[in-house]
């Protein structure tokens, strides 16, 4: 039986490998509103690689709600990560734009 795409994220959030990590972002993204997607937050702030913020961002603005707006404003007070945040923002909408 597979594992709900939000299980899988939880789970793959905390993975070392940074591409496995921002699967985990894309994966979590649709389920912001989940009491337990603080991972996401996790993953917008991640400081080990620059694309699992990015990817985080980017998936997080192909979502719409409140919930994605308050992570992505939270993850822009962060000095560190605010740029890749802008970043994966710029890439959700390039792509909608193709």
């Amino acid at each position: 039986m597979p594992q709900h795409p939000f299980r899988t994220g939880l789970r793959l959030a905390a993975c070392p490998e940074w591409s496995t990590r921002a699967r985990a972002a894309e994966a979590l993204a649709s389920h912001a509103a989940d009491p337990h997607a603080a991972a996401l937050h996790t993953l917008l702030l991640d400081g080990e690689d620059t694309a699992v913020p990015r990817t985080a961002a980017a998936a997080l603005c192909r979502e719409v709600s409140i919930e994605l707006l308050r992570l992505v404003a939270a993850a822009l007070a962060d000095e560190k990560a605010c740029d890749w945040v802008f970043t994966g923002k710029y890439d959700a909408l390039a792509r909608q734009r193709w």
